[in-house]
């Protein structure tokens, strides 16, 4: 899927390369902001007592608030992808209006090259690229841990119980996961987004503040089409098809969850395939220019 081959390649920018430690030693015009990397290390320095005090005590009051950090993801991953895409956004049209792009274009793979090298640096400056990796990393942990625990006190249950109740606590076991799943997939998929869009303001408008304009419209407007359309899809349509096939009890309540994120997936996979392909046709450049940034 070409969601996973730009996430791979996300994950190893072009370290080596002078246009990528050109655009790193050179800091954003910007006036006050959020440092995302102090932002997220705060974040899950505060998010690990919680979950470890939680597994250790389950206090009524601390274990529901570990429960919610999870659902604070969407938000926090959207936040720092629009970042990104204002940022990459702003820096190439920063080389166009200082007449210097014409110049760095002609590296290797041409202005597609010079692009993706400054949208690598402009992701992983401060660290904040790294950070949310982390920072998800460590959130993805506790949710397993969670599911297993979960796991097995539904199979010592199941055995002990009717199959109305094993049923009804598998489909909440496999809601969980949809769930966690579901967040894991947002989070690469934005962050794929915000580099595409980012790449992709400067071919409209090559003024700064025109294009870090351009790149939060945009974003926002693609975002909130994306779970629009996942969400009448999944919440709407496909129960609608269940209930017009009489499809119920518990194999309908395993299925739903899954196609739910199915749905997401695919509809957010279809907006990538569509960016990457303005993306191309804008820059000029070659389908095998993907194998060349891909690991």
């Amino acid at each position: 899927m070409l969601t996973w081959t730009l996430w791979r390649a996300l994950q190893r920018p072009p370290v080596s390369h002078p246009l990528y430690r050109r655009t790193l030693s050179q800091r954003p015009r910007e006036g006050l902001r959020l440092d995302e990397g102090v932002t997220l290390r705060l974040l899950w320095r505060l998010a690990l007592p919680l979950v470890f005090i939680s597994i250790f005590a389950l206090t009524p009051v601390i274990f529901p608030l570990v429960l919610v950090t999870p659902a604070l993801l969407p938000i926090i991953v959207n936040w720092f992808s629009v970042q990104w895409a204002i940022k990459t956004g702003s820096a190439i049209a920063r080389e166009h209006e200082q007449g210097t792009y014409p110049l760095i274009a002609l590296i290797p793979f041409g202005a597609f090259g010079a692009s993706w090298t400054i949208c690598s640096a402009c992701m992983n400056r401060d660290s904040s690229f790294a950070d949310l990796h982390a920072f998800v990393r460590i959130l993805a942990r506790f949710l397993l841990f969670v599911l297993a625990v979960a796991l097995v006190i539904a199979v010592v249950i199941a055995a002990n119980r009717g199959h109305q109740t094993s049923g009804n606590m598998f489909v909440t076991l496999i809601s969980m996961a949809a769930l966690a799943a579901a967040f894991y997939i947002d989070y690469v998929q934005s962050s794929v987004v915000g580099a595409l869009v980012g790449m992709l303001a400067p071919t409209y408008t090559r003024y700064y503040l025109d294009s870090r304009a351009w790149g939060f419209f945009s974003y926002l407007l693609l975002q909130v089409s994306v779970y629009l359309t996942a969400w009448l899809l999944g919440f709407i349509a496909v129960p609608a098809v269940f209930q017009s096939l009489h499809f119920t009890g518990v194999y309908t309540g395993l299925c739903l969850p899954v196609l739910r994120v199915a749905v997401l997936y695919f509809v957010r996979e279809g907006t990538i395939t569509i960016l990457w392909r303005i993306l191309t046709q804008r820059l000029n450049a070659a389908p095998s220019d993907l194998n060349v940034i891909s690991p």
